[in-house]
């Protein structure tokens, strides 16, 4: 393993607490995207919020932490 993959891995459970206190923080409630924005922004919007869920569940696999 390389120093890179070494500081990746060390630096992972930050990198998704992070992640989940910027979705809380945001207030994402899961549902369909629509916050007044044009239909590009609103697509890109539902990608990235989904990108997050599916990098949570993969560092957690699927299961939330209590």
């Amino acid at each position: 393993m390389d120093k890179y993959n070494a500081r990746l891995i060390a630096a992972s459970p930050d990198l998704l607490a992070a992640l989940r206190q910027l979705m809380e923080w945001e207030g994402y409630d899961g549902g369909p995207p629509g916050n007044g924005h044009d239909e590009d922004t609103d697509r890109r919007e539902q990608e990235v919020w989904q990108d997050a869920q599916d990098a949570i569940a993969k560092a957690t696999g699927g299961q939330e932490e209590e």
